[in-house]
């Protein structure tokens, strides 16, 4: 019994037989013989011999392209495997590498936040290190008064004894002595001395005159401006009494008063080129101070 493949290319065969027989009417021989070929070989593939040969030939290639297509999928799917083996080892990688960059970051950090407090700690440590500069300072100032103030030591022990000077005045001798009497036996008297004592250096001795000419020390310092010596005299002889100084000279001051004409008692005041030194009254004598610009 015929199947169901060869009646459709019968079928065929005699549309393309009646279509060939039309154009053959119309005179169009090249379509009529063309469609005639075409109606022939549907007629030939209609046989069942052919039929068998078809399906077997199509069987064949299927099978054959469904081998080749399953051998290209087993090939495909090889390479999806190894692909995502490799993709696999990638990521691996990936992976073991930000890892690492994680630790090279954290590692960063911990380095920064060990700069910033060496930072901190270098600024702490200017900061004490300027501090103690400061103080290195004013330590090496006062290192430095000192070592003045021990050299004025050292001038003033060096000086002390080959310094020392001795000077003996009469109150008589208008050379070196000017007198200012006051009322109740006090008198004012200015000493010019050969040098200029060290003040606080100067010690004095009372030769009254008389038989027995006992020393009588001085009750109180005298008061020196330059080399100029001020002494208030009280219950003594001015004309017999005679004072004996000893000071220690300070070789640093030079501008001496010379002419014991220069000082002039005016008032309560003693003077010298009209500038006024010195003041009394009948219980003290102050000096004025000394500015060793004469």
């Amino acid at each position: 019994m015929p199947s169901l493949e060869q009646f459709v290319c019968w079928a065929i065969g005699l549309l393309l037989i009646v279509a060939a027989f039309r154009y053959l009417v119309k005179e169009k021989l090249s379509f009529s013989f063309v469609l005639c070929l075409c109606a022939i070989a549907f007629f030939f593939f209609g046989l069942s011999g052919v039929q068998g040969l078809l399906k077997t030939g199509l069987i064949l290639t299927v099978k054959d392209s469904l081998v080749q297509y399953g051998e290209k999928l087993d090939g495909f799917q090889t390479n999806v495997w190894a692909m995502r083996s490799q993709l696999n080892v990638h990521q691996t990688q990936i992976d073991e590498h930000q890892k690492e960059l994680n630790d090279q970051q954290a590692k960063i950090r911990i380095t920064q936040l060990n700069l910033a407090a060496q930072e901190e700690n270098i600024t702490n440590q200017y900061q004490q290190i300027s501090a103690l500069q400061g103080k290195l300072t004013s330590a090496q100032t006062n290192i430095d008064q000192q070592e003045n103030q021990l050299q004025d030591v050292t001038y003033w022990v060096d000086h002390l004894y080959s310094n020392m000077t001795n000077e003996t005045f009469s109150l008589t001798d208008t050379n070196r002595v000017v007198i200012k009497n006051d009322t109740n036996g006090f008198s004012c008297v200015c000493f010019k001395l050969a040098y200029t004592p060290i003040r606080q250096s100067v010690q004095g001795l009372y030769l009254s005159g008389g038989g027995l000419n006992i020393p009588i020390p001085m009750d109180q310092p005298a008061i020196s401006y330059g080399n100029l010596l001020f002494q208030d005299i009280v219950g003594f002889d001015l004309n017999s009494t005679r004072l004996q100084l000893q000071y220690v000279r300070d070789t640093r001051r030079t501008n001496l008063v010379a002419n014991i004409g220069r000082i002039k008692f005016i008032g309560s005041g003693a003077v010298v080129d009209d500038k006024l030194i010195a003041v009394f009254s009948a219980t003290n004598i102050k000096v004025l101070k000394d500015d060793a610009r004469w």
